[in-house]
């Protein structure tokens, strides 16, 4: 159970969970190569993403305000990185167009 100022850490390869004091996380995570998202929008995670892997994003400036927490490794290909988000925060979809990222809302 997490407890205030925790966040828990799935290792993808052994499937634990890892608890962590978020002030801890923070410190950490550029030593250890996360990305670390603690209440962020999808405009700052696509900038942090923009930084580190060569592509731009243009957003879609219907999608809702919503927040992103959690600490993804660099390690993981951008497309893992995009399944990851989209498969546990908000209804979008990223797609490849040109070397630029579309983001924008699932069609439903």
């Amino acid at each position: 159970m997490l407890k205030p100022g925790q966040q828990s850490i799935l290792n993808k390869h052994s499937q634990q969970l890892d608890f962590r004091s978020l002030l801890d996380i923070e410190q950490q995570s550029w030593r250890e190569g996360y990305f670390n998202f603690d209440g962020e929008s999808i405009q700052s995670v696509c900038q942090q993403l923009s930084r580190w892997y060569p592509v731009d994003f243009e957003i879609d400036p219907h999608i809702p305000a919503g927040e992103y927490h959690g600490s993804i490794s660099k390690s993981y290909s951008l497309n893992e990185v995009l399944d990851i988000l989209t498969k546990n925060k908000l209804d979008v979809e990223f797609k490849n167009r040109n070397d630029q990222i579309i983001v924008r809302l699932k069609q439903k």
